[in-house]
C-alpha cells in the first residue's frame, strides 16, 4: 500500500507533529489545495483516486482498537459487496462455508439422534427445478427425502399466514401466497440446495393449545437437527424480508502506517454487536434458544451476511473469521464454555473437579438467563417454555439434574438461588413459577459474582416442582423449597440492614448488619424498605481471609399469611466487609442469644437454625 508523504504524516503517531492528538482530531490542511491532492494522486498514493465515488462512501475517520494492541489514528478503507445481500457472490461465499462446515467441522455432534430426525411437519419446496407453491407435509406419513433447514424471524404485529385448525387442509395442499420473509426463506432454501424448511407459525397449529405445547417442548430438536438455519436478522416483522440492497460500498478493515514504514490492519470491534447482537432479531426471547441450538446459522443483516457455527463466526467482509478483540460472545463461545463445563466428567471425580464442574456450569447457565431474561416476550407466561429447548439439551450435559423452574437441583442450586433483579418487575399476580425462580417475575436477572470460595449456609432439604403439562422443562403449576438456616427479623432501609438481638423490636441504628456496605434488591414493585426476614443464603471467602468473608448473601423473605413457616421471596441483600473488620453479622452467627421468635416449621436448634417452607 503506497501512501504519500503528507497521508504517512497524518497517520504516524510517533511524530512531533501529531503524538499529541486524539485520535480523528489530527489538526492539518491535508491535501489543502488541489493541486496537492492532485499530485498525491498521481503519485499513487492508495487513500487518494481520482473517480467518480462520493468521498462520504469512500474513506471513513473511525476510532478502534488495535488489534495488536496498539493504538493511533486509522482510517476505514471500505471494501466493495455486491448490490444486495441476495446476490451471486453472496450465495457462493455461504455455499463455502456450508461445505467447509460439513467437511471439516464436527458441528454435527450436535444433532441428538443416530438416525435422521425430522419435525411433525415441514414445508416441502418440491424438487430443486421446481418453481411451484410450497405445500405443508406431515413427516409421518410423507417421509422426507433429505435434510430440512429452519427459519428464525420476528413475527411483529403485521398479519401473516398461520397454520390454523381451519386451514390445515388448503396448506396441505398448497401455500400461494407468502409474506415477503417467508417467500424469501424459501428462495434461499432453494439456493442452498435443500427441500424442505421449517418455519415455526406455518408447522405449529397456533389455535390447538394441544399441538402447541407438544411442539414447543420439540424445539431443542427441531433446530439441533436442522442443517442450517436462516435469521432474518434486521426484519422487525414477517414483512421485512431477507435480501436488503447496499451500496456495495462497505466494509470494516482499517489501515494504519506504523513508524516502522509498514500498513498494519485494524478491524471495527463492534462489526458482530452491533450487526446481529443487537439486531431486531435478538430481541426475541424465543430466538435465543433458535440460535444456540441451532448447528449452523446464516444471518441476514441489513448491510451484509453472517456465518455462525460452533466453530467459526464470519462475515462477507471477514469470510475467514472474526478477528482477536472483536465484541461478540457468539456460538462459539457458548460451545467452548459447555466444553469446560462438561469436560471433567470425563475424568476421575474428586472433590476439587466436581468443584470445577459445578462452578462452570452454573457460570454457563446464568449467562444464559441472564441473555435469555434481557430478551422480551409477548406473552410472559412463556418465560418457561421459549428456554425449555435450552434446558433439555444441557441436562444430559450437565449429568442429568433434576430441572426446577429455570434452576438445576445439583451442587449449585443455593448458588442460583442468588439471582436479582435489574429492576422493579411488575408484582406477581397469577402465578408463573415459585418466587425463589427469576421465571417469576418479568425483568432481566442477574447474579451477584461469586466463585468457588464460597460456603452454604443453607441447606435445601426438598426441592420440587408440578408441570403444567407433560413437558418437565417448560410451565409449571407450582412448586417449593424446604431449607434449613439461620433466619433473623430485619429491617431493610436505604441506610443500611439491620436487625433485633433476641426478642428485641426491630429500631434503625440497632443490630447494625454491614460494615462496608450493602446491596438490597427487590424483585418486584409491591415489595419495599421495611421488615423482612432474612434467610443467609452464603459466605463469599473470595478476596476475604481464612476466618472473616468478604460477602454474606440473604434472601429477603415474607410470611404468607396464614400459612406458618411458609415464605414467599421478595428480594436479595448483599452485605461487603472492610478488611479486618470481625465478621460479627447475627444472621449466620450461632448461639442461644440468637432465638428468635421465627415463623418456622421447625426449630432445629441454634447451630441448625430453622426449617422453612419457601412457595
Amino acid at each position: 500500500m503506497n501512501l504519500c508523504n503528507t497521508c504517512k504524516e497524518s497517520l504516524d503517531w510517533t511524530s512531533a507533529k501529531t503524538r499529541n492528538q486524539s485520535p480523528g482530531r489530527y489538526d492539518k490542511n491535508h491535501h489543502y489545495t488541489y493541486k496537492d491532492w492532485r499530485l498525491a494522486v498521481e503519485r499513487g498514493c492508495s487513500l487518494w483516486f481520482d473517480g467518480p465515488l462520493p468521498f462520504s462512501n469512500d474513506i471513513e475517520i473511525v476510532q478502534t482498537d488495535a488489534i495488536n494492541g496498539a493504538v493511533g489514528p486509522r482510517l476505514d478503507l471500505l471494501d466493495t459487496l455486491g448490490s444486495s445481500t441476495g446476490s451471486e457472490a453472496t450465495w457462493s461465499l455461504i455455499r463455502q462455508w456450508i461445505s467447509a462446515c460439513l467437511d471439516k467441522h464436527d458441528c454435527g455432534i450436535r444433532a441428538q439422534d443416530v438416525t435422521p430426525w425430522y419435525p411433525t411437519r415441514l414445508l416441502d419446496l418440491g424438487l430443486q427445478e421446481s418453481k411451484g407453491a410450497p405445500r405443508l407435509v406431515e413427516t409421518s406419513s410423507d417421509k422426507p427425502i433429505s435434510p430440512y433447514v429452519t427459519l428464525s424471524h420476528c413475527w411483529g404485529k403485521g398479519k401473516h399466514i398461520r397454520a390454523l385448525r381451519d386451514n390445515l387442509h388448503d396448506l396441505y395442499t398448497g401455500i400461494h401466497s407468502l409474506s415477503t420473509t417467508f417467500e424469501q426463506a424459501v428462495t434461499a432454501t432453494r439456493k442452498l440446495g435443500y427441500r424442505y424448511l421449517w418455519i415455526d407459525s406455518l408447522c405449529i397449529v397456533q389455535d390447538d393449545h394441544q399441538d402447541w405445547y407438544r411442539e414447543a417442548a420439540l424445539m431443542h430438536k427441531v433446530y439441533s437437527n436442522a442443517v442450517c438455519n436462516i435469521a432474518a436478522a434486521a426484519s422487525g416483522d414477517s414483512s421485512g424480508g431477507l435480501f436488503f440492497k447496499r451500496d456495495g460500498i462497505h466494509g470494516h478493515c482499517v489501515a494504519q502506517y506504523s513508524r516502522e514504514g509498514r500498513v498494519e490492519s485494524y478491524i471495527d470491534r463492534n462489526l458482530f454487536l452491533r450487526d446481529i447482537q443487537r439486531s431486531p432479531l435478538q430481541t426475541r426471547a424465543w430466538v435465543e434458544q433458535e440460535w444456540l441450538m441451532a448447528r449452523r446459522t446464516i444471518h441476514f443483516a441489513k448491510n451484509q451476511v453472517f456465518w455462525e457455527c460452533d466453530q467459526l463466526c464470519a462475515c462477507e467482509t471477514l469470510p475467514c473469521g472474526l478477528l482477536d478483540r472483536m465484541r461478540y460472545r457468539g456460538k462459539a463461545h457458548f460451545a467452548e464454555a459447555l466444553n469446560n463445563a462438561t469436560s471433567l466428567q470425563k475424568r476421575k471425580a474428586t472433590a476439587e473437579s466436581e468443584l470445577q464442574m459445578n462452578l462452570g456450569q452454573y457460570l454457563l447457565w446464568t449467562e444464559i438467563v441472564t441473555n435469555y431474561t434481557s430478551r422480551n416476550l409477548t406473552k410472559m407466561s412463556d418465560r418457561l417454555p421459549a428456554l425449555s429447548g435450552i434446558a433439555k439439551w444441557l441436562q444430559p450435559h450437565f449429568d442429568n439434574p433434576v430441572y426446577l423452574a429455570g434452576l438445576w437441583n445439583n451442587g449449585n442450586i443455593v448458588r442460583q438461588l442468588a439471582w436479582f433483579s435489574s429492576t422493579l418487575s411488575k408484582p406477581r399476580r397469577a402465578f408463573r413459577a415459585p418466587s425463589w425462580s427469576w421465571a417469576s417475575i418479568d425483568t432481566t436477572v442477574y447474579w451477584l459474582t461469586m466463585y468457588g470460595d464460597s460456603v452454604f449456609r443453607t441447606q435445601i432439604l426438598a426441592a420440587s416442582t408440578t408441570p403444567e403439562g407433560a413437558d418437565p422443562t417448560g410451565a409449571v403449576s407450582g412448586g417449593h423449597l424446604v431449607v434449613q438456616g439461620q433466619v433473623s427479623r430485619v429491617k431493610m432501609t436505604q441506610n443500611g440492614i439491620f436487625m433485633a438481638f433476641g426478642q428485641d423490636e426491630l429500631s434503625q441504628g440497632q443490630g447494625r448488619v454491614d460494615q462496608a456496605g450493602s446491596l438490597i434488591r427487590f424483585d418486584a414493585e409491591d415489595a419495599g424498605f421495611g421488615e423482612y426476614y432474612a434467610l443467609a443464603l452464603l459466605s463469599d471467602y473470595t478476596g476475604g481471609s481464612e476466618n472473616t468473608p468478604a460477602s454474606d448473601t440473604y434472601l429477603i423473605l415474607r410470611p404468607l399469611a396464614g400459612k406458618d413457616g411458609t415464605y414467599e421471596r421478595c428480594g436479595l441483600a448483599g452485605v461487603w466487609y472492610d478488611e479486618g473488620d470481625q465478621h460479627e453479622t447475627p444472621l449466620i452467627r450461632s448461639g442461644s442469644e440468637l432465638r428468635q421468635k421465627i415463623p418456622c416449621e421447625e426449630y432445629l436448634g441454634p447451630e441448625e437454625g430453622y426449617k422453612i417452607r419457601i412457595v
